[in-house]
């Protein structure tokens, strides 16, 4: 069935997080993964920063269109039916 390759990046949070801009990563995921797939493998791997305060959040865009929002520090996204979607 194949894979498919996946390209992240991420604004740094800091100027120590700068260090290693632009946060880029990849890795392969099958073609039958869902998006949820895709964020639970980037929260096993830690991939998403920590942030000291309040109100802070991450959003995923996939081709200029938000599919996933990350509040606070959490490493799940906000439930959405897009999260569904195959990738």
């Amino acid at each position: 069935m194949g894979d498919f390759q996946i390209y992240v990046e991420r604004d740094s949070v800091c100027a120590g997080d700068d260090a290693q801009a632009p946060n880029a990563y990849s890795f392969s995921i099958s073609k039958s993964a869902r998006l949820a797939d895709v964020f639970e493998h980037l929260a096993n791997g830690k991939y998403l920063a920590s942030i000291n305060g309040k109100n802070h959040s991450w959003e995923a865009f996939v081709q200029n269109e938000n599919v996933a929002l990350f509040k606070g520090n959490n490493r799940q996204p906000e439930p959405s039916s897009i999260l569904s979607n195959e990738v």
